[in-house]
């Protein structure tokens, strides 16, 4: 499946495995509140519910049903290291602040096991290991840099050689890191409902099936018109809309067309010790994972056809996805 800020392609397969989630309504009245979140993604989600917990009087404004825009096309992993590597975020933000964030990614994973535990519903939570490899022999001394790096930097690694990764996975390996426990998967579509969901039981209002058409920023308050002409009065709004976001700020990121592809059952993962949440250091990164019912799941792919080119039809989706899987 493929995805960009208006426009999800594809056959959804979180949502259809979990086809009866709780529904909302539209919003049919004007409202006020302390806190406006535009998006009910996970984000938003997450948002409503930390704010609910902490008695802050909140609405949670959606243009789709809950947790089916990019959320329901998401691959549902977690971890600590992000595509460029410590050292290649290092160069954009400084040594102290690239090892700031993949500390607080690491402390995401521990919050997101605890979550799971929290939460009534049961999102397919589990802990993994993240392996970030490289199957091509000339990036092996850059993978070996960027172990150094991790390990100097308090962060528990192992560097797998070639020889290693012959008796750990089926797939080439030329060199990789292994960072045991640090990375987590779960169900992104059943964590946002749930989230949504406990929201709602502490006292946040919550519509879906409607869009915020305009939003006017005031120095006391602000004010959300929606498409069908009522408004949400706020202290403060948080914009949580994925891809939509652009749209409500005034500005249009250039966005790439990302694929999300999911395989039939596979009987055995022998090749694939512990089914460890995979990144390669590919151009553009692939990620990959397991499903709880044993698929495959493969994200990235990327490509370099902007969004707006597929959202005006001049390459259509199918053509994309038919390329990527030859």
């Amino acid at each position: 499946m493929d995805f960009n800020d208006n426009s999800i392609v594809g056959t959804l397969f979180w949502t259809r495995s979990c086809p009866d989630m709780p529904q909302y309504p539209w919003l049919n009245h004007d409202e006020n509140c302390e806190v406006a979140i535009i998006g009910n993604g996970m984000a938003g989600a997450m948002c409503a519910r930390r704010f609910a917990d902490a008695g802050v009087d909140v609405v949670l404004l959606g243009e789709k049903p809950v947790g089916f825009c990019a959320t329901s096309a998401a691959q549902g992993i977690a971890g600590y290291q992000l595509d460029a590597g410590l050292i290649g975020l290092s160069k954009k933000v400084g040594m102290d602040a690239a090892v700031r964030v993949f500390d607080l990614c690491a402390g995401a994973v521990d919050d997101l096991e605890d979550l799971s535990a929290a939460l009534e519903t049961d999102i397919a939570f589990q802990r993994r290991d993240g392996f970030f490899f490289t199957a091509c022999e000339c990036g092996a001394e850059q993978m070996q840099r960027e172990y150094l790096a991790r390990r100097h930097n308090g962060f528990a690694v192992e560097l797998i050689d070639r020889v290693k990764a012959r008796e750990m996975f089926s797939f080439p390996v030329a060199a990789g890191i292994l960072s045991a426990g640090m990375a987590c998967e779960c169900d992104p579509y059943k964590l946002t409902h749930a989230l949504v969901r406990d929201a709602a039981q502490k006292g946040a209002r919550v519509y879906e099936n409607t869009a915020a058409q305009q939003v006017d920023v005031g120095p006391e308050e602000s004010v959300v018109t929606t498409d069908n002409g009522f408004s949400i009065r706020a202290k403060k709004v948080i914009i949580a809309a994925g891809f939509e976001t652009a749209r409500h700020l005034k500005s249009m990121a250039s966005m790439k067309t990302a694929f999300t592809i999911v395989t039939a059952p596979v009987p055995d993962f022998s090749g694939w010790q512990e089914q460890a949440s995979l990144l390669s250091d590919d151009c553009p990164p692939l990620r990959l994972r397991t499903t709880p019912d044993a698929r495959i799941m493969v994200s990235g792919l990327d490509c370099g056809i902007p969004a707006l080119v597929r959202a005006s039809r001049l390459l259509p989706a199918d053509t994309l996805r038919s390329k990527k899987l030859q």
